[in-house]
C-alpha cells in the first residue's frame, strides 16, 4: 500500500509540474509581470482590444517541444496601433512564438533612442511570428522595416502573416553586420 501511495503521489506531482500555465493580460504592466514568470510550455494570452504605447522585451527561453506562446485571445482581435518609436515586441530569447496579433494604423518613427519597429527578433533563435496582420502602417522615415531579424540569431521564422497597405516601408528586414554573423 505504501508503494502505491508513493507511486500515486509521484505521478500526481509529475502531472501538475508538467501542466502549462496560461497568463491572461490586459495591460503592458501585466504582460511584463507574466514574462518574468513564464517557463517553457507556458503561454501569455493578450485580451481582445486595442492597445498603444507598449514597448516590451521578451527574453524568454524555452525548448522545441515546449515553446512559449504569446497570442491573441481571438486571432485578429488584439490590435496594436498609434505612435511607435521603439519595438513593440523585442524578442531576445529562444523558442518563443507570437501569433494572432494585428498591427494596424501604427505610425513608426526613427528617434535618437531607437527605431519604431513593430517586432524585432534580436539575437533570438527558433522564434516564430505567425498568423499576424500588418495593415495600413505608416513609416515616418522612408524605407524603415516593420519587422526586423538581427544579430546572431538562428532558425527564426515569419510565416502565415499578412502585410498589406503599409506606406514607405520595408516589410521585413534581415540585418547582418560583420560582428553579428549567424553561425
Amino acid at each position: 500500500m505504501k508503494n502505491f501511495l508513493l507511486f500515486f503521489y509521484c505521478a500526481l506531482l509529475t502531472i501538475t509540474t508538467m501542466a502549462a500555465e496560461s497568463y491572461q493580460v490586459k495591460t503592458e504592466e501585466e504582460f511584463k509581470q507574466a514574462v518574468e514568470k513564464v517557463i517553457a510550455g507556458d503561454q501569455i494570452i493578450i485580451a481582445n482590444g486595442t492597445y498603444n504605447g507598449w514597448c516590451l522585451t521578451v527574453p524568454t527561453k524555452a525548448s522545441a517541444d515546449k515553446p512559449i506562446r504569446i497570442r491573441a485571445q481571438s486571432a485578429g482581435k488584439v490590435i496594436f496601433s498609434g505612435d511607435v518609436s521603439k519595438p513593440i515586441f523585442l524578442l531576445t530569447g529562444s523558442y518563443t512564438e507570437i501569433s494572432g496579433l494585428s498591427f494596424t494604423d501604427c505610425n513608426l518613427f526613427k528617434t535618437p533612442n531607437g527605431n519604431g519597429v513593430l517586432i524585432e527578433l534580436k539575437q533570438s533563435s527558433y522564434c516564430r511570428i505567425t498568423d499576424c496582420r500588418f495593415t495600413k502602417n505608416t513609416l515616418k522615415s522612408q524605407y524603415m522595416p516593420i519587422v526586423v531579424v538581427s544579430g546572431t540569431g538562428q532558425h527564426n521564422r515569419i510565416d502565415h502573416c499578412v502585410f498589406t497597405g503599409n506606406i514607405d516601408n520595408q516589410e521585413v528586414q534581415v540585418k547582418i553586420a560583420s560582428d553579428a554573423i549567424p553561425v
